[in-house]
């Protein structure tokens, strides 16, 4: 356990820190689960995590690094609907985030002398 985990005496005793305590026990029920994995009682905290190695081929990190984050697609009506499409495989990002063409007026911006801005 680490030591930013434990509590003193005086947490539990005097009830200083009571989340210092609850967070000490869940610790402890981590390390039991680590170290006993198939005990036939119920457990207490959440898994500890193992350590995954992953490799990935230079293709596959070239790939990554020229592809547009779905985030760069923002929070609006329209960026949600656009990213459902990608992900559906509806539509391919790059259609998306070249917009709408010139000549179908969506989304075009009005000008200074149309509407008496």
């Amino acid at each position: 356990m680490k030591e930013f985990e434990l509590f003193s005496t005086v947490d539990l005793t005097e009830d200083k820190n009571t989340q210092a305590v609850v967070v000490c026990l869940t610790a402890f029920g981590r390390l039991v689960q680590k170290l006993f994995p198939a005990a036939p009682y119920p457990t207490l905290g959440v898994k500890m995590l193992e350590k995954t190695e992953r490799v990935f081929t230079e293709e596959q990190i070239a790939k990554g690094r020229a592809a547009v984050s779905v985030l760069n697609l923002g929070s609006s009506a329209h960026g949600k609907m656009a990213c459902e499409e990608v992900l559906e495989g509806k539509k391919a990002l790059g259609s998306i985030l070249d917009g709408p063409s010139p000549s179908s007026g969506a989304g075009a911006l009005p000008t200074a002398g149309a509407g008496g801005v």
